[in-house]
């Protein structure tokens, strides 16, 4: 009994280990969206490796379905500064998706001004597509009031109040500021956690 409670221990490792290594392997790979002759910056690799993990955190969200409009679709926002293109070019490619967890989904970029003027419609994730200073203090109180997920895939960002991003070291793993999801009263589901490293407690 004791042996074949140890073998499922060590099956439910190896599949968690399995699964760690795909999600490694399948986000360091550079997003074509990306690929132009600074593609090997870190900066780039970053965005793009966040990028394919975004749907991921959304998904963890327990209370997403309570985010949607009134014709029940999910807002989904990439935020920018100065860098509309890419803002564009990054909602156009998530809103290929088509839904989340059976949601339909409405992705559009979205200026630093105009989202600090949002208030007609719930919002139900929001991706920074470039640096913002100063600037992301702001968008993390807007976060917080909107009771939303803010990913960044800029260093140093969950630190100061994105409630999610990312960790690249000897692998790639989603990072999330436990802190700031409490601000925010946001529940994430705990296998999502369980792959995720953590920032404070």
């Amino acid at each position: 009994m004791l042996t074949f409670h140890y073998r499922q221990r060590f099956i439910r490792a190896r599949k968690l280990l399995v699964l760690l290594v795909v999600m490694t392997l399948a986000n360091l790979q550079i997003d074509p969206l990306f690929s132009t002759s600074y593609a090997g910056e870190r900066e780039n690799r970053r965005i793009s490796v966040a990028f394919k993990l975004f749907p991921s955190f959304l998904s963890a969200d327990r209370n997403l379905k309570q985010k949607v409009d009134a014709a029940g679709k999910l807002n989904l926002y990439i935020l920018y500064q100065e860098n509309q293109r890419r803002a564009e070019d990054l909602a156009k490619r998530m809103q290929e998706r088509g839904t989340l967890r059976r949601l339909p989904i409405k992705v559009a970029s979205i200026s630093l001004k105009a989202l600090a003027e949002q208030r007609d419609k719930p919002i139900g994730g929001i991706f920074i597509a470039e640096p913002l200073g100063d600037e992301l203090l702001k968008v993390v109180s807007v976060a917080r009031s909107q009771q939303v997920l803010l990913i960044s895939p800029f260093k140093g960002d969950v630190d100061r109040g994105a409630t999610g991003g990312i960790s690249i070291t000897d692998r790639v793993q989603p990072l999330i500021n436990m802190q700031a999801l409490r601000a925010a009263g946001i529940e994430l589901k705990s296998f999502f956690l369980r792959v995720s490293k953590r920032y404070g407690r």
